[in-house]
């Protein structure tokens, strides 16, 4: 964590607890975060020169060039080492010098990804129209110089040195011993073996805005799932236009609609990352913690995908800069949370950058859903939906225990933000849908996560079975990640019900025999006997039980089933108990009969 004064920083969380921040704000973060990173550059250099000195030669002299920068151009120092990507190298080598185990995993080595700061010092030069040269490394076939673009210098990937020399009109010079190449460093067109660091043309940003496909050091936290296929070389042009015009077109909708977000980003972003070059049917997007001014995302669908892209991850950039520098809770990395947007627990850090997040999406829906592009239904239900879980989210943290005063204070503003959320003009039948939404979403995440202890679970049987009393029901633990199986990482309902409701569709929305068509098309009965049907083949399946407790409290109004809906992990652990003793039940009788005894049992806790 860096240092930062303690009335700054008291005045920051209570800026960013808006929910947006000033560009002010933002930029002062920034720039304690940028002197954060020099520390860590001179702690590196210092370091090796301990610990590597064969390695650190380099580095020092790097570091001298960048030093020397600061002193003769300040501003393009601080761009350089406002460079997302330096962030994330920093990030590798101390991983590099601290964890052997990453070390002997890595297929190039340590010398040629040091070299990196070498190409960055290089590129200071260069901008600042000084000749030289400097041996630099070549990693993995190719030179990349930041802000400026890369080099290929050979076929085989091999890493090793060549001499780049470099005029005052920015014309570079690759010398390998074998081969010389000439390229033009100011043209913005691709040229042999060169290829141009793209410029997201922004008249009205405070930076230039890249557009990087090139930088070997960009995706380093990055992993895409496995649908998709990464990038591995430069944009098509054709993409890359097609990039650019969406990213204009985006640009624009911030400054007229969502100025309070486009300000600060309008400050402080300097890059974008495609992680493909063509939309996705459901894209995907992230930032990097280390990589502050950097937004990761698939190639844009529509304009208004992609705003609410850039507003979701330039909120994280915000959170990282923050939670850096303000103490908003008390360390703990073990993952207990509900986030409604995930079907993992989270940790503390991973709900509060979560609630953070969609505090900007949902403020999107709530000003966008009234513009004539998205005046529909599904834009009511993303507004309500994402207004439901940031009230939910806020719950579960106010209530762990695990905040900091600051932290308190800054999610007690955010929660007075959104308090008059509460008033919006929403139709009961958005609100009817949002809530069985959020049904479906906290039961699956019960069963798919919180698992009964083997007694506790043979005690709930016995109850349902013979009546015979339970003890007390002790709290369940959290179930391990690793052992959950593939076919429980994805909830598909409330997406159906959202899209049924908003846009019926005849041809799209075929039954194919399955609990949620019924449920959806409001079939209940048909939904239920679906379901239990289900169950036979998979007792503990939790988009099974996520259905059953949408579909049964409704079709039963007049019975008690509120511990479907608020336990649902007991009830499911007492089926698959009783199932495998060979004893089929009706969930409904299941359900009333462990109401009575089972009470209402504590929430999970830090177990």
């Amino acid at each position: 964590m860096t240092s930062v004064d303690t009335t700054d920083i008291d005045m920051a969380t209570l800026d960013l607890g808006s929910g947006t921040g000033s560009a002010a704000t933002v930029a002062a973060l920034a720039g304690q975060a940028l002197h954060g990173r020099w520390i860590l550059l001179q702690v590196l250099v210092a370091t090796l020169g301990a610990d590597r000195p064969d390695e650190a030669g380099e580095a020092e002299s790097a570091l001298r060039v960048l030093a020397d920068l600061r002193d003769s151009d300040p501003d393009l120092a601080a761009d350089l080492l406002a460079y997302p990507h330096l962030g994330n190298w920093l990030t590798l080598i101390f991983r590099w010098l601290n964890f052997a185990d990453h070390a002997a995993a890595q297929a190039v080595p340590m010398w040629a990804d040091l070299g990196y700061l070498r190409w960055m010092a290089a590129s200071g030069e260069i901008l600042a129209g000084r000749p030289g040269s400097a041996r630099v490394v070549v990693r993995a076939g190719v030179v990349m110089l930041p802000l400026l673009g890369m080099a290929r210098l050979n076929e085989t990937g091999e890493c090793g040195h060549c001499r780049l020399s470099w005029s005052a009109d920015g014309v570079l010079r690759f010398d390998d011993g074998a081969t010389t190449r000439v390229v033009h460093s100011r043209l913005q067109r691709p040229q042999p073996a060169w290829s141009p660091l793209r410029r997201l043309e922004i008249a009205d940003s405070a930076h230039p805005i890249h557009l990087d496909d090139l930088d070997p050091f960009r995706d380093l936290d990055v992993v895409l799932p496995e649908q998709f296929t990464p990038e591995s070389g430069e944009l098509d042009p054709a993409d890359a236009l097609s990039w650019a015009r969406y990213f204009d077109l985006a640009w624009q909708l911030l400054r007229s609609d969502f100025p309070q977000y486009y300000a600060p980003m309008r400050a402080s972003l300097r890059m974008v990352v495609p992680l493909t070059g063509k939309p996705e049917k459901v894209g995907q997007s992230w930032t990097s913690p280390t990589g502050f001014g950097a937004i990761y995302a698939t190639a844009p669908a529509d304009v208004c995908n992609l705003t609410n892209t850039l507003i979701h991850e330039f909120q994280h950039n915000k959170f990282s800069l923050l939670v850096d520098q303000a103490q908003l809770f008390e360390p703990d990395a073990t993952a207990r949370f509900y986030a409604p947007w995930r079907v993992d627990p989270r940790p503390i850090y991973g709900i509060m950058h979560g609630i953070y997040a969609f505090f900007g999406v949902t403020d999107f829906w709530r000003v966008h859903r009234k513009a004539a592009c998205h005046r529909n239904m599904r834009a009511d239900l993303e507004f309500e939906c994402g207004r439901r879980q940031i009230a939910t989210a806020i719950h579960e943290v106010v209530a762990s225990g695990f905040l900091a005063p600051d932290g308190e204070k800054f999610l007690a503003r955010l929660a007075d933000r959104i308090a008059p959320w509460q008033s919006e003009d929403i139709s009961p039948q958005v609100r009817d849908v949002a809530a069985d939404v959020s049904v479906c979403l906290r039961a699956f995440w019960r069963v798919r996560n919180l698992a009964m202890s083997p007694a506790d679970t043979a005690g709930l049987a016995d109850l349902a079975a013979h009546g015979s009393p339970v003890a007390d029901i002790a709290q369940p633990r959290f179930a391990d990640q690793a052992s959950i199986p593939a076919s429980y990482h994805r909830l598909t309902l409330p997406h159906a019900m959202m899209r049924h409701a908003a846009e019926p569709d005849p041809l799209r929305d075929r039954d194919d025999g399955s609990g949620d068509f019924a449920c959806i098309t409001g079939d209940l009965t048909l939904a239920a006997e679906r379901y239990q049907r289900q169950l036979r083949d998979d007792p503990m399946r939790p988009q099974t039980w996520a259905g059953l407790a949408s579909a049964l409290p409704r079709l039963h109004a007049a019975a008690d089933l509120s511990l479907l809906r608020e336990r649902t992990e007991l009830v499911a652990a007492a089926y698959a108990a009783l199932a495998e003793r060979g004893i089929g039940c009706d969930v409904v009788d299941l359900v009333q009969r462990l109401s009575p005894a089972a009470g209402s049992p504590s929430e999970p806790g830090a177990s």
